[in-house]
């Protein structure tokens, strides 16, 4: 199945980024960070334990280098409508969860109505476009839309989770999530076989896995088992790899990656530092301003915000040069409002106009302004701008028009971030604007992102290869008051929303690329974000006992594709107190 061309794999024995050959067994030993009080991953209640992903399965899934193809897994067949008011699935008979049991028409029902009334606000946003689930009989189940303009709504649907409506059926109550500590079943490569509360969570393959022959298996889920270590933090959690207590991170820190890994270790060749070039598009990180927040509700001192990050200064003093400047939601990809030209033209253009009355003066005569040529001059232009409106400052206090303080919060669950937050702090004070720095741990952290008690932030937005009705999730005034989602800026913006509405309605790649180039240019002028930085590579540090293919997929890094250089090397862990169902 493909949304826009034929896909590549259709007929492959196994994907190409894959060793078919890799020999299995052995222990993967991974890390967590903080703790975990949950073992639901569907629910924002909790912290959840990684590697949850291992358990389930969806109905289909994607490749790692090919952005718009999915291929069968617990569905074997499917066909659209061809009006697109629904589509229809033939599941694999040999399809079993862990325990055995088949998984039927009634469990992708079951899964269905399951993760909309009981799971996390975000399933029923995601899958807001099906009306309904209509078993056809043991083996085969239709989905139904809302619409027929949405032409993404088979691909989303193939992303269902599908849970075991056996295990939690109990004399005809659904009992999913009335514990966050009910041991999980699933269809998945790996089993939970023990843990202890926020330390530790061992995986273990499960030697009956339905699906390990399949071609997109193949070379797959090589390790008999996969571990899981916590850490307090992201520091002590490198000195936990330098000590050997687990096989391999993913580098976000540029100061760790050009000092941290130096020393004993790496003199005696214990691990490889890996830089590995990839497709994906860039994240949009940055200081997330919470305009849900009166303070902050204002574009102009958004705009001031934004120009007194001093992205030069901080790229050569803390980063050490590896990174260049975000300056669009969708960086490195096709779908960036810079990717050709600086202003728009053509077909984005003409998206554009119907709306150029609501948009900011300047819109279509200069690109949005991020910084200017270094930090004296962009921060007189801040003063400058924050004056001319209103604001006024007395003893090196800034205040609004209306008398009040500019006072702001810096909510973060680690203290890695301070070393970047501080020196924004300086600039901002120059401009008499205090901001503070508020560390908490990472369940408070999420507790209170979900309830969006924050004036900014420091995360993330990932955009998919095929960006899609994800976006109203992001950005869409609907998902601005939804607890948990992530539209951390509380956008609220008409046009955003029409070209979200436009972008559901094609499927003519072409337009597409115009509809997001506009969205991302409306965003990027609503200032919501202070952008930070990117790399165009994958930082990996991994260990020698760790084997991996010589071909590294375009879109993404797993370590699920991996070998243990010593298979045969046994794994002895303890039963853990904790590990018994708290149902």
């Amino acid at each position: 199945m493909a949304l826009i061309q034929k896909a590549k794999h259709d007929k492959a024995k196994y994907f190409p980024y894959a060793n078919p050959n890799a020999p299995k067994g052995g222990t993967l030993r991974s890390y967590g960070l903080g703790g975990f009080d949950s073992l639901n991953m569907f629910v924002l209640k909790g912290n959840g334990a990684s590697g949850l992903n291992l358990i389930y399965e969806t109905l289909m899934t994607q490749s790692l280098d090919e952005p718009y193809a999915i291929y069968p897994l617990i569905a074997k067949e499917v066909s659209v409508a061809k009006d697109n008011s629904g589509v229809r699935f033939k599941l694999d008979p040999s399809a079993k969860f862990s325990d055995g049991v088949p998984i039927t028409s009634e469990d992708v029902k079951f899964s269905f109505y399951t993760l909309i009334d009981k799971g996390s606000p975000a399933y029923a946003r995601y899958y807001a476009g099906i009306e309904k689930v209509v078993i056809i009989n043991k083996y085969e189940v239709e989905f139904l839309f809302r619409t027929t303009q949405n032409i993404e709504l088979p691909l989303i649907t193939t992303t269902l989770p599908i849970l075991p409506e056996h295990y939690y059926m109990k004399d005809g109550k659904n009992t999913f999530g009335d514990s966050n500590l009910t041991m999980p079943l699933g269809s998945g490569p790996y089993i939970l076989k023990s843990y202890s509360l926020n330390k530790k969570l061992v995986y273990e393959k499960n030697p009956n896995y339905w699906s390990g022959n399949l071609p997109i298996n193949k070379g797959s889920y090589n390790f008999k088992y996969i571990v899981y270590d916590y850490y307090k933090d992201d520091g002590i959690a490198l000195q936990g790899f330098l000590s050997g207590g687990y096989d391999y991170r993913v580098e976000s820190s540029a100061k760790n990656w050009a000092l941290g890994y130096k020393g004993k270790s790496l003199n005696q060749k214990k691990f490889k530092m890996l830089e590995i070039r990839h497709s994906l598009g860039a994240s949009m990180q940055g200081f997330y301003m919470n305009t849900r927040r009166a303070l902050l509700s204002d574009i102009v001192l958004r705009k001031a915000l934004t120009l007194a990050f001093d992205f030069k200064w901080s790229n050569e003093n803390l980063f050490f040069s590896q990174y260049v400047r975000t300056k669009s939601y969708f960086e490195n990809s096709i779908y960036s409002s810079h990717a050709t030209s600086t202003l728009p033209t053509g077909e984005e253009l003409k998206l554009l106009m119907p709306y150029s009355s609501e948009l900011p003066k300047g819109f279509f005569d200069h690109e949005v302004v991020l910084s200017l040529k270094d930090r004296r001059t962009s921060l007189m232009a801040a003063q400058k701008m924050l004056h001319d409106v209103g604001y006024k400052v007395k003893d090196d206090q800034l205040y609004t028009p209306k008398g009040q303080k500019v006072e702001l919060t810096m909510l973060l669950d680690s203290e890695l971030f301070t070393r970047v937050v501080l020196p924004y702090a300086k600039n901002l004070k120059a401009l008499g604007i205090k901001l503070s720095v508020r560390v908490v741990d990472e369940a408070q952290y999420q507790n209170m992102l979900n309830s969006f008690d924050y004036d900014m932030i420091v995360s993330n937005i990932w955009q998919s290869p095929y960006p899609g009705s994800e976006q109203s999730y992001y950005f869409g005034s609907e998902s601005a008051d939804i607890k948990g989602s992530s539209n951390y800026s509380g956008i609220k913006d008409k046009v955003v929303d029409a070209l979200i509405k436009k972008l559901n309605e094609t499927s003519d790649q072409d337009l597409r690329i115009a509809i997001i180039r506009a969205m991302d240019r409306v965003l990027m002028w609503g200032y919501y974000v202070v952008p930070h930085y990117y790399g165009p590579f994958f930082r990996i540090a991994i260990s020698n006992n760790i084997k991996t293919p010589k071909v590294f997929p375009k879109y993404g890094v797993s370590p699920y594709l991996w070998w243990s250089a010593n298979p045969k090397e046994k794994y002895e862990e303890p039963y853990y107190e904790d590990t018994q169902d708290k149902r």
